[in-house]
This record gives C-alpha cells, structure tokens and sequence, in this order.
C-alpha cells in the first residue's frame, strides 16, 4: 500500500463536488493559500499557478491548489465519506484536507484503486474486481466463474458519466499525455509522490489509472 497521490481526486474531491452542486466548467480557485490553524499550504507540482480556471482542466492538469481549496469548500466530510464509498480504506486521521492529494495514513494498493475507478467504467456501478475469469477442467466441467460478480451503484449515472469525459482530458491534454495508448480513447488520472528521505529531488512512485470504452 502507498500514498495514491493525485489518483485520489477524482474519488475525494471531483466527484462529490459534483453531487454538490459544481458542474464541469465551475470555476475554481489555483493560487497559493494556507489552511487552518497548522497553516496547510499546498503547492502545485510545477510551480505554475493561474488565479482561476474551470474545473475541469484543474483535474486534467492536477491543479492541488485547486484540489484543496474544492475540498476545503464542499467540505471535508464529504469527501471523506465519498472515498469510503469507493471501497478505499480510511483512518480516523485521514479527515483532513491532505486527503485530496492522497495524504493517507495506511495508503491503498493498485487493486484497491482499479476495483474504485470501475465504478467511472460502468456508469456509477462497482464492481468486485477479481483476477481470474473462469477455470474449466479438461472435461469441460467450470471450476470457477466469476462471470457474475457482485456489484452496487455508488454513484449515479450522469456523474459517472461527467466524470469519465473530464478524465478523458487527463490523457488529451493533461498530466497523462505521454501515458496515452497510440489510437486509444482512454480517460483515467495520473498520480506522483514525493518522499522527503530522496535527495534527488525525484518522484518516489507514479500511478496511471485509465480505462477504454471497452
């Protein structure tokens, strides 16, 4: 398990501010801003800050002022409990505003985040990932079928469907440009981490969700 980074946005921050009442060209806010009584100021990842931008290319760029200040707006309580909603693990401690860069206490694995974004691929409905398809023995008997899997609507299907079309611009024109499959359309979110114990001034780990209308 490690920190998801910017992978988190869409689940803890983009999402439920549009069950909340932001549409995709709301403007937000990107500049530098301190938070609270500990004074949180988060930076964004190439020092570039634009005062204001819609919202939907403050995800496709991973604007984290922008992140933070969606966040510290709709409140963090909610974006708390929409990650919990995705099926990710939460401590107590995660209730905080670092949430919505993946500041998190214990982290979460890669199939943790693949089995939250089928959520976006299916129109609102996560599903119960699984890694084996069927097993048939040699006489043609199936051992295992995980053709039916269970499933829940987490979210509806318009704000999945919004959410899709904006993560399409993360691999258009976004972070994920250099990730993007030759002739595929592929929407998803990118996400690095940096640790403090590096002298080299290097990412410690990248994330790169996507799926395909397939």
């Amino acid at each position: 398990k490690r920190s998801p980074g910017s992978a988190i946005k869409p689940l803890a921050v983009y999402t439920p501010a549009l069950q909340n009442g932001y549409y995709y060209d709301s403007q937000v806010k990107d500049t530098l801003k301190s938070y609270g009584t500990n004074k949180y100021t988060p930076k964004n990842w190439n020092g570039v800050y634009s005062g204001e931008l819609p919202l939907y290319e403050a995800l496709a760029l991973s604007k984290n002022t922008s992140a933070v200040w969606l966040l510290n707006k709709i409140g963090i309580q909610k974006g708390y409990a929409s990650v919990k909603r995705f099926g990710i693990p939460l401590s107590k401690s995660d209730n905080n505003l670092s949430l919505a860069l993946g500041g998190m206490k214990e982290g979460v694995s890669p199939y943790e985040m693949a089995a939250a974004y089928t959520a976006f691929a299916n129109q609102g409905v996560k599903y119960q990932p699984h890694l084996i398809r069927k097993i048939v023995d040699s006489s043609g008997k199936v051992i295992v079928d995980n053709s039916k899997v269970d499933s829940k609507r987490i979210i509806s299907k318009k704000i999945a469907n919004e959410m899709t079309s904006m993560m399409i611009d993360v691999y258009k024109m976004g972070t994920g440009t250099s990730a993007k499959p030759y002739g595929f359309t592929i929407a998803g979110k990118t996400g690095s981490t940096e640790s403090a114990q590096r002298i080299d001034g290097e990412d410690n780990d990248h994330w790169y969700i996507g799926y395909t209308p397939d």
